[in-house]
């Protein structure tokens, strides 16, 4: 179990208390009436004492509708879809991270360990930032019911827009060089990102003071006025507008995803705050292609699955998690395998822009054995892991 901001709860637990069971059901459907579901049952005792606490782990999620003689298997512990541990209250906590299975029993835990001892963190290596946050991308609900809008208002572009709402404002050229192209985080893959979309953020920044000489902008944003200054101290500016080099190269990720999903642009490529910006800086440290692989190897998948956090299946690749990241040894040694891993990535982007579904597991299987080098991973370790996956996957 992770939180980023639960330490003081998980001190206080490890101070005062004594776990006796964890009954993780993931994503198990428990309530039927319920949409998403993550369910657990925690039960603990005040005071500390040794005695050993007992975990059950769901294994993915049980299909359809969850009967109640399946609950009471699960909870007594005779379920062939649950893994079942019993952990020394001694071994539970790691930081503010809870275990739920025994590592000492997880051949992948001893793999994990070499990738941390390596030290340097991807902190270290590019500047993490998440993405826009404007205060008002449209027209909602929530604004017709507080602003009194109409219902021909509704879903009308404020800061993001149409290709149709921006041709609509009859924008002068040097209105135009705020309008920059807008993203989704459905439009990061592995490798490669999305060149072309249909819609447009204003990317009005007040330290630039860029709608001052931009009149057309201006009435447009003021038709909306409530709504883009409810909440939004820099209004009628975008709320957040980051310091991030949207235009130049960098590896961009979302929010969330079922796999380590990281896309490369080196173009103009701005996004709302479901995406992370990997940024590096004027000299990286490692070239960002060979970052790029790296982090959409199977290493650093086991990496983010165990050691990062997760909803359910859900990797969460949110500031902590994608900070803690461990990097390989930047050696003279491991320039080679730099270079390596650019060629390799190079050669997955140009066939998934080719053809996004095509088959690139030739590449993948190259890039993760020069990961493995990097981290000084053996055949042995890259077996484990490679055969955790299999059947993770499957």
């Amino acid at each position: 179990m992770t939180a980023t901001y639960a330490r003081k709860l998980v001190e206080d637990l490890r101070a005062r208390s004594t776990v006796l069971r964890f009954i993780n059901f993931g994503e198990t459907r428990i309530f039927e009436s319920a949409a998403g579901q993550h369910n657990m049952i925690t039960l603990l005792a005040k005071g500390r004492t040794e005695e050993v606490a007992r975990t059950s782990v769901v294994k993915g999620s049980i299909k359809g509708k969850v009967s109640s003689e399946v609950v009471v298997s699960i909870l007594e512990g005779t379920s062939g879809d649950v893994d079942y541990f019993e952990i020394p209250q001694s071994a539970l906590y790691t930081g503010t991270t809870i275990s739920l299975s025994n590592s000492s029993e997880n051949p992948i835990e001893a793999v994990l360990e070499k990738l941390r001892r390596h030290g340097t963190k991807l902190k270290s290596v590019v500047t993490i930032n998440q993405g826009i946050v404007s205060g008002a991308d449209k027209v909602t609900k929530s604004h017709l019911r507080k602003f009194g809008y109409s219902e021909e208002d509704l879903g009308r572009g404020i800061f993001v827009m149409s290709d149709e709402e921006i041709e609509s404002l009859k924008l002068s050229d040097h209105e135009l060089e705020i309008v920059k192209p807008f993203f989704k985080n459905s439009d990061v893959a592995k490798y490669w990102t999305k060149r072309e979309t249909s819609r447009s953020i204003i990317y009005a920044d007040k330290r630039d003071r860029t709608l001052e000489t931009r009149p057309a902008l201006r009435a447009h944003l003021a038709k909306y006025e409530e709504a883009v200054s409810f909440g939004n101290v820099n209004a009628p500016y975008l709320n957040w507008p980051r310091s991030i080099d949207f235009e130049g190269e960098k590896i961009v990720a979302p929010q969330r995803s079922r796999t380590n999903t990281f896309g490369f642009s080196a173009g103009p490529w701005y996004a709302s705050a479901d995406i992370y910006y990997l940024t590096p800086p004027d000299e990286p440290l490692i070239p960002t292609k060979a970052l790029l692989g790296i982090l959409n190897s199977l290493p650093i998948f086991c990496w983010l699955y165990f050691r990062g956090k997760r909803k359910g299946g859900m990797l969460e690749l949110y500031q902590v998690p994608l900070d803690e990241i461990p990097m390989p040894a930047i050696t003279i040694e491991s320039q080679p395998r730099f270079e390596e891993l650019v060629g390799l990535v190079d050669s997955a982007i140009a066939r998934r822009l080719e053809s996004p579904t095509t088959d690139i597991s030739d590449i993948e299987s190259q890039i993760n054995l020069a990961v493995g080098e990097l981290y000084e991973l053996t055949e042995s370790d890259l077996t484990v892991l490679a055969e955790w996956f299999d059947g993770f996957d499957s």
